[in-house]
């Protein structure tokens, strides 16, 4: 994404790689937290 804006911008496929990085960033937030909040350790 960095040097996309010198070759034309974003292709799509930058756009769905970008997108299933986040989700990964997301799902393993959500993981960390649940396994670190003690309201849910039970």
């Amino acid at each position: 994404m960095l040097y996309a804006e010198d070759h034309g911008g974003p292709t799509v496929l930058d756009w769905r790689r970008l997108r299933r990085a986040e989700a990964r960033v997301t799902r393993a937030a959500a993981d960390l937290t649940a396994r670190t909040d003690p309201r849910r350790a039970a």
